[in-house]
């Protein structure tokens, strides 16, 4: 969230990318790909890729320099945050945008990001079943709804909880379905199985194909060999799943 020029609350458009090049070289490129943008060379830096990850992180906001990120006892004020996803592969049409900005507004917050990550290049080029990672062709972009908070209390937790579910469910008025999410931006609302007893099928229809598509039989038959009591586990992971293809477990010797 943001103001206009009015003061008045808005939503506030940021673009953050980072081009592995010289500045004289990233110019020609946006000015024949995104000339909307109208980007000049003074909103641009030339960094290390060290010191991108600072940038990235907020650290120059903060008055941090590179060694920082070796201090593992900087004084950093703990912060709670909430994510979702979605893998989105058709453009959402005007009204959509229009409907999920006015949501956005209504419901406001300066802490509570829209993040929308394009896909395509060298992703695209790459099968779906070549790695576990399966949203590559024909995704237009990421999204990534974020709320993030530091007052401690069940009613500030569930403020940005409603908040981040309701954007959700708006948006996915606008996408293609089913829906999809991207495993690292882990979201239990999805589904999770704290007893380590969650069956491949229960799985699978949760959160299994929206982190993996297709894939996810094969990850599960990869972890039936090389784990079958699953023993390593979180509330999300791949449950050991046999059929009669599947190759034997491996004994440690």
């Amino acid at each position: 969230m943001g103001k206009d020029k009015r003061g008045m609350p808005t939503v506030e458009a940021i673009f953050e990318s980072l081009y592995q090049g010289k500045i004289h070289q990233l110019m020609p490129i946006m000015k024949k790909h995104f000339p909307e943008l109208n980007l000049k060379a003074e909103d641009c830096k030339e960094l290390t890729w060290i010191e991108s990850a600072l940038y990235f992180d907020d650290g120059y906001k903060r008055g941090e320099s590179v060694p920082d990120l070796l201090n593992r006892h900087l004084n950093y004020k703990p912060k709670f945050f909430k994510a979702k996803s979605d893998f989105v592969t058709k453009p959402i049409s005007r009204e959509g945008l229009k409907t999920i900005w006015d949501t956005f507004m209504h419901l406001g917050g300066e802490q509570r990001l829209l993040i929308l990550v394009p896909y395509g290049g060298r992703l695209s080029e790459i099968s779906e079943h070549e790695t576990a990672f399966p949203h590559r062709a024909g995704t237009l972009f990421n999204l990534l709804y974020y709320t993030t908070w530091r007052k401690r209390g069940h009613q500030e937790a569930r403020n940005n909880l409603e908040w981040i579910k309701r954007l959700y469910n708006v948006v996915g008025n606008y996408i293609p379905k089913p829906r999809t999410a991207y495993l690292n931006y882990r979201d239990l609302d999805l589904g999770k199985d704290l007893s380590g007893n969650a069956s491949y099928s229960k799985a699978a229809a949760t959160w299994g194909h929206m982190y993996f598509k297709h894939n996810f039989k094969k990850l599960a038959e990869v972890k039936y060999r090389f784990d079958p009591e699953n023993y390593f586990r979180n509330e999300q992971s791949i449950p050991p799943f046999r059929n009669e293809q599947s190759i034997p477990p491996q004994c440690p010797h």
